[in-house]
């Protein structure tokens, strides 16, 4: 005490420092220390500041909620277009059945029932043919039909008679009554007659088939639609001529109209050959078209092509619909699919990460502290380890059952 009493007294200047950090500390209205209490009250001073912030930070450690950040992921989301394994391509709407309506026989066109946009079902006449040198060919053959059934009959009474003779003849020849030659000759005759009646017979099978390919001939100068559909082209009008091998001039086509089944649509789409391990047999797609605003028609695919096109390196691949439509598809329309590895009915899943710090454990199990009606509160959950430092809860609704 003494020697730190003399190096005050020695150091004026050190003394008056001190002065002013102790008044500032709050000990001392004017500034004036006592010499006994000077090392003291410094010590003192100092442990009590260290104590009081302390205690602060402690009361403020158990009195402040703490703030944890909560990080949620969303999985199985689809990002179209920017996910590697999706693709998407651009094709055209097609008709499952397409055809084109024409005639198995020459002959000129009398009348055109359909014109283009109409809706045929099947077997729907949609123009006739001039039937007249037709009808008059059969009806022909009709009437040499009822000539040889005429002549049938005539030949059978014919033969009546002749086997009647014949077994008179034999009688008497029998009793030497008539002479071999009169007794051949009329066995002969029964020979010759049953074969004229055979032929007879035959002539008439052959005329009845005769004239039921007249009626066939006759009946396909009616054209009508082999499927339902819609009429997409009108290639000929009354005064043409059909015919169904080839085309012999301006006046002459080859067929009446074109039919398109829509029913059923198909999409068509080139893909390049590096894109083969993203699809297969049976892959599901989603298609839009331009031409129908809002519409997404699930789709699947029905098939691949076999070979892929040496000069463009690309394939066919042909889907349909996955369900019925209720939408009409105009033919060549343009389709957009998109691809995907993923089932587009995959369910989206939001799973909510914890910080490991945020999860306490008492009892065996684990429990988080949310806040409910302004009130702190405990709630038991299920996790697991994801990441470092990350857990994901597994049942978030545990503590409310």
């Amino acid at each position: 005490m003494s020697a730190m009493s003399n190096h005050n007294e020695t150091n004026p200047g050190n003394r008056s420092a001190l002065t002013d950090k102790l008044r500032r500390l709050g000990f001392g209205a004017d500034g004036k220390i006592r010499r006994r209490h000077n090392g003291k009250s410094i010590s003192g001073g100092v442990l009590l500041l260290v104590a009081v912030a302390v205690l602060a930070f402690a009361g403020h450690s158990f009195s402040t909620a703490r703030v944890v950040t909560v990080k949620s992921e969303i999985f199985g989301v689809q990002q179209p277009a920017a996910v590697a394994n999706s693709l998407e391509v651009v094709g055209n709407v097609m008709a499952s059945d397409v055809a084109t309506v024409s005639a198995n026989e020459v002959g000129r066109v009398l009348e055109v029932l359909v014109e283009v946009g109409d809706i045929v079902e099947e077997g729907q006449p949609v123009a006739y043919l001039d039937d007249r040198q037709a009808e008059t060919r059969l009806r022909l053959d009709q009437g040499d039909l009822e000539l040889h059934l005429a002549l049938r009959k005539a030949k059978e009474a014919e033969l009546a008679l002749g086997r009647s003779e014949a077994a008179r003849a034999r009688e008497l020849f029998g009793q030497d009554a008539i002479s071999t030659a009169t007794y051949e000759e009329r066995e002969s005759r029964v020979a010759i007659l049953e074969a004229e009646l055979s032929a007879t017979e035959h002539r008439i099978s052959m005329l009845n088939q005769q004239i039921a390919l007249r009626r066939q001939i006759l009946d396909d100068l009616t054209i009508r639609a082999p499927f339902g559909g819609i009429v997409t082209h009108v290639a000929a009008h009354a005064g043409e001529i059909i015919s169904p091998i080839s085309s012999g001039g301006t006046f002459t086509r080859t067929g009446i109209c074109t039919v398109m089944d829509m029913s059923v649509p198909e999409f068509h789409f080139e893909i390049n050959e590096r894109f083969l391990p993203l699809i297969d047999k049976n892959s599901r797609l989603a298609v839009t078209l331009p031409s129908v605003a809002g519409l997404e028609i699930p789709a699947i695919v029905k098939r691949i092509a076999p070979s892929i096109d040496a000069q463009t390196g690309t394939l066919n691949v042909v889907a349909i619909p996955a369900v019925e439509l209720d939408e009409f598809l105009r033919p060549g329309s343009r389709a957009t699919g998109l691809f995907s590895a993923e089932d587009a009915a995959t369910q989206v899943n939001e799973d909510i990460l914890l910080p490991e710090s945020a999860v306490h454990q008492a009892g065996g199990g684990n429990f988080v502290y949310i806040v409910r009606d302004d009130e702190a509160a405990r709630l038991p959950v299920r996790v697991e380890s994801v990441e470092s430092g990350w857990l994901r809860v597994i049942d978030p609704w545990i503590g409310s059952r």
